[in-house]
């Protein structure tokens, strides 16, 4: 099956748990296990930079020294793209506020920096050509990473942020960004992942042409949503039935679920007043509340997304039956802090 990988990097899981279970494994003093790093998500709708004093040897952040996100519209360059490619305006945003982010963390003693790239560019046809062009003028290497790693770092994340709450065994983590989406679990010796093409970006374009008959390139935001959010309710379920596998159909009542990711953490929590779980039920009362807004009412640098964020998840959510997933403030970037290519 082509969305589930088996197996999925097994050395590497082996390593990565290996490290959580250090107790075995000979102490090192902290001279040696300490550093400062930074890390740099190019996604597809925003960048997000983290830079922190780490200890490799536990997989721990210790102390968060530099913390930023900005607006990326990579995803939104690309879909108005006849091509394929990405316009010189977008790039010069990106090189712009990427060299910014840098000098930032370079400015707090960080120099070990590493930054990826996410979807945008690995569907865009000069993706490669504006990671190569970063890399040179920042002096930063960007890489262009697939799913699977995406999905690797992620999940790595999600245990570097809240390694004692997370049983691995136990644990589901949910990854929804601007142009992809990855869940992701442990099976045994296994690590399973769902690669999903829909997401926070490319759903709410979907919503414009399907239920507003609209191009996003001539009308960039759906809201209000109003009586059409139970209909985009039912356009995500339809997705998630077509798209999920059937073995992930069935851990909603055997794993604890955990949301990573702007979405979760940023748009849906922040939405929900922030909860500390959220519900379907909570999604489904934000919506129907939220969906009489516009933009300018709902705010942020975010807003045409706010509300089909919500449809995405709970539609989601009622395709996989699942009830309640925690939200967990961690991106790809503390798991980039700790990820070797």
């Amino acid at each position: 099956m082509r969305n589930l990988l088996k197996p999925l990097y097994a050395g590497l899981v082996l390593l990565f748990f290996s490290l959580l279970a250090c107790s075995h494994s000979p102490v090192k003093t902290s001279s040696s296990c300490e550093s400062l790093r930074g890390a740099i998500d190019m996604g597809s709708g925003s960048l997000k930079a983290l830079g922190a004093k780490v200890n490799h040897c536990d997989q721990k952040i210790i102390a968060v020294i530099f913390k930023d996100q900005r607006p990326l519209p990579f995803k939104e360059a690309l879909d108005r793209s006849k091509n394929k490619t990405i316009d010189a305006k977008t790039i010069s945003l990106a090189e712009k506020e990427f060299l910014s982010l840098v000098q930032e963390m370079k400015d707090t003693g960080i120099s070990n920096i590493q930054a990826v790239a996410t979807s945008a560019l690995r569907q865009a046809k000069n993706g490669k050509d504006i990671a190569q062009h970063i890399s040179k003028v920042s002096l930063v290497p960007v890489r262009v990473i697939s799913q699977k790693d995406e999905a690797m770092i992620g999940y790595t994340s999600a245990f570097v942020k809240a390694p004692e709450a997370i049983q691995p065994e136990e644990a589901v983590v949910w990854d929804i960004g601007g142009g992809s989406m990855q869940i992701t679990y442990k099976d045994e010796d296994k690590i399973e992942v769902f690669q999903g093409k829909m997401a926070s970006l490319g759903f709410k374009n979907l919503v414009l042409k399907k239920l507003f008959h609209q191009n996003p390139k001539s009308r960039p935001s759906p809201n209000p949503l109003q009586k059409k959010q139970s209909d985009a309710v039912i356009l995500a379920e339809k997705n998630a039935r077509k798209t999920l596998p059937k073995e992930f159909r069935k851990l909603a009542k055997d794993k604890q679920w955990y949301g990573i990711g702007g979405v979760w953490w940023h748009s849906v929590r922040g939405q929900l007043k922030k909860p500390s779980s959220i519900s379907s039920d909570q999604i489904e009362k934000a919506l129907v509340e939220r969906s009489e807004l516009n933009d300018s009412e709902i705010g942020g640098d975010f807003a045409p997304t706010e509300v089909t964020n919500l449809a995405l998840t709970l539609g989601f959510m009622k395709a996989l039956g699942l009830q309640k997933i925690t939200p967990i403030d961690a991106s790809l970037t503390e798991g980039l802090l700790f990820y070797k290519f």
